[in-house]
């Protein structure tokens, strides 16, 4: 019954930001041309104005600086590494280049998405455009270009794990995730993509190697065994207990409608620092395949997370349980709402930790069990 009462509110938290988000941007089911119609239509050439494509040469270069300045300014030179791991051997250590890192891809992201906005400015001064397609619509084309010039919101990502000393599981998961994706047909079991068999947020991917392990306070882990479940006497005190290694993931279901959604909930425990939260992620049926596309949903977290620094024996006691609620709503392909903890317990409570995504007009949500 909790997960239910939570998820109902998500879901009519999203019902009311989806409301009120139409009003700024069209609906992609309503939209003039349609993904699954521009199957069968020649797509047009954006190059074609001049305006255009002197603006998208612009961008490309301003993206391709830009990528070249934030990876540049990363520094993982206090990073040990030993065995083929990577080394953590404190937070003063290990905290400022996980930051950076997790600062600077939010910056690129944000650039990224600034400058395909602008272009879609750009390309609707042309009111062949215009008429014909909708602003998302056009900001698929025009990543589709820039795809095939090599700049991609993961870029940055990109760049951190080929400076990395180690093989990163992060370009593991991409590798297998880019291979299934090519060859998913039009309705895949979304939950067979071999992403999922990682339970760990996005970030840490980057420190982690392609067998799962790092070295943390001189002890080899393996993150692919790390399940951990408290319960005792919270669960009869009404919270069953909590997480501090686990993620939950859910999608639209495959119905052939021209988008999937990923809700995913998520506590990662690494000894050192914690990572908690929710996280979206978009993709759709364009020409044929399934792509990892950008368009406008809204993301929310809620629920209850146990936090102290106290020296319990139950570290799960629920009367250090806090409500965490949040909602964001950006256009990126994959987004999270995340939060960090250093040297502090944190545990997600079962049944009563909740994500939800809405966008393309379609939604889900996922509960932490």
């Amino acid at each position: 019954m909790k997960k239910l009462v939570i998820l109902v509110g998500l879901v009519a938290l999203f019902a009311a930001c989806q409301e009120e988000t139409d009003s700024v941007e069209p609906n992609f089911s309503q939209s003039k041309i349609g993904t699954a119609e521009l199957t069968s239509l020649q797509q047009p050439n954006l190059m074609d104005d001049k305006r255009f494509a002197s603006a998208y040469q612009e961008s490309v270069k301003t993206l391709q600086a830009a990528k070249e300045e934030i990876v540049s300014s990363i520094d993982i030179r206090s990073l040990e590494h030993q065995d083929g791991m990577i080394v953590v051997n404190s937070e003063k250590q290990f905290r400022p280049v996980y930051e950076s890192v997790a600062y600077s891809d939010s910056v690129w992201q944000q650039k990224h998405g600034d400058e395909i906005d602008a272009l879609i400015e750009v390309a609707f001064q042309n009111p062949e455009i215009a008429d014909q397609f909708d602003k998302e619509e056009v900001s698929f084309m025009i990543e589709d270009h820039l795809e095939k010039d090599e700049i991609d919101y993961l870029d940055v990502q990109q760049g951190v794990s080929d400076q990395l000393p180690i093989e990163t599981l992060w370009q593991k998961i991409k590798s297998e995730n880019d291979e299934w994706l090519a060859n998913a047909g039009e309705k895949p079991n979304w939950k067979e993509n071999p992403a999922e068999l990682y339970g760990i947020e996005t970030y840490a991917q980057l420190f982690i190697n392609q067998e799962s392990q790092i070295n943390i306070l001189d002890t080899i882990r393996n993150i692919k065994s790390e399940v951990s479940f408290e319960s005792g006497e919270e669960a009869e005190r009404g919270l069953a207990g909590c997480r501090t290694f686990r993620m939950c993931t859910e999608f639209t279901d495959n119905t052939g409608h021209p988008t999937c959604l990923r809700a995913r909930v998520y506590i990662n425990n690494f000894w050192l620092w914690r990572s908690f939260g929710s996280n979206a992620k978009g993709w759709r049926w364009i020409n044929g395949r399934w792509r990892e596309r950008r368009f406008q949903k809204t993301l929310t977290r809620g629920g209850f997370v146990i936090m102290h620094r106290a020296q319990l024996a139950n570290p799960c006691d629920p009367a250090f349980a806090q409500w965490v609620g949040w909602t964001s709503v950006r256009n990126n392909v994959e987004f999270q709402i995340n939060a960090t903890v250093w040297n502090t317990y944190a545990g997600a409570c079962t049944n009563s930790f909740s994500g939800a995504v809405s966008g393309g007009g379609r939604a889900q949500g996922v509960v932490m069990d």
